[in-house]
């Protein structure tokens, strides 16, 4: 058993509640993307229905950043634009916010230790570590986070 499981395994739930990673968020608004279709119905059904779906701070922040970078997209959000999305998705019933606590950071810092994370791979890390704390399940398109003992849903895959 891992040192994360071994720690934390009483504390963890499975449910249908999410977890949004930035890439979900990408896809769903830029509709040149390949994965367009599939994330924008299934974030629009997610916001629209019945079960809470997270909104983590590192994944609005990467939205802001990669949607309005101009060497990144094609056709980049103005700030104001990516903000009015945002708050659209933070209006949603059914969206909220997961608070970072001294649980998070100190999961963040055993799945760091025991999974070798560095560079790019630590907001994955930061997402998972709140997944585990929440017991919610990771919406992405991101196979990284396979490393993690999460749960992950792609949203291709419905």
């Amino acid at each position: 058993m891992s040192a994360i499981s071994a720690k934390y395994s009483t504390t963890w739930i499975s449910t249908n509640l999410y977890l949004v990673d930035a890439n979900v968020l990408l896809y769903a608004t830029d509709s040149s993307a390949r994965h367009h279709d599939a994330c924008r119905h299934w974030l629009e059904e997610s916001l629209n229905g019945q079960v809470r779906v997270g909104l983590p701070v590192q994944s609005l922040a990467a939205f802001l950043r990669i949607g309005t970078h101009p060497r990144i997209m094609a056709n980049p959000l103005e700030p104001h634009q990516a903000w009015a999305i945002i708050t659209q998705w933070l209006d949603a019933p059914t969206s909220w916010i997961p608070d970072v606590t001294a649980r998070t950071v100190d999961l963040l810092g055993t799945l760091v230790v025991e999974y070798e994370v560095t560079g790019n791979l630590v907001t994955d890390a930061q997402i998972a570590a709140q997944a585990i704390e929440y017991g919610l399940t990771v919406a992405t398109l991101d196979t990284d986070f396979a490393r993690f003992p999460i749960q992950v849903l792609d949203p291709r895959s419905l």
